[in-house]
C-alpha cells in the first residue's frame, strides 16, 4: 500500500477510536499503543514510554 493512502490512528474521529476500543478485543499493550497513536505518537516514542522495543511496537501496531 502507498504510504499517502494508509490511514493513521491519529486520523480516526473520537467516535471512531471509542468504537475501536469497545468493539476490539485489544491486548493490554494493543490498547496502549492505539491510544498513544491516536495522540499523534510515533511508533518509537510510544515504544518508549511502553517501555518495549521498536520492534515490539512495530508488531503490535501490525495487529
Amino acid at each position: 500500500m502507498n504510504m499517502k493512502n494508509q490511514i493513521k490512528v491519529a486520523d480516526f474521529t473520537k467516535k471512531e477510536i471509542e468504537l475501536f476500543l469497545s468493539e476490539c478485543n485489544f491486548t493490554e499493550q494493543e490498547r496502549e499503543l492505539f491510544l498513544l497513536r491516536s495522540k499523534y505518537y510515533t511508533l518509537e516514542q510510544a515504544a518508549e514510554i511502553m517501555n518495549v522495543s521498536s520492534k515490539t511496537a512495530y508488531r503490535l501496531n501490525k495487529k
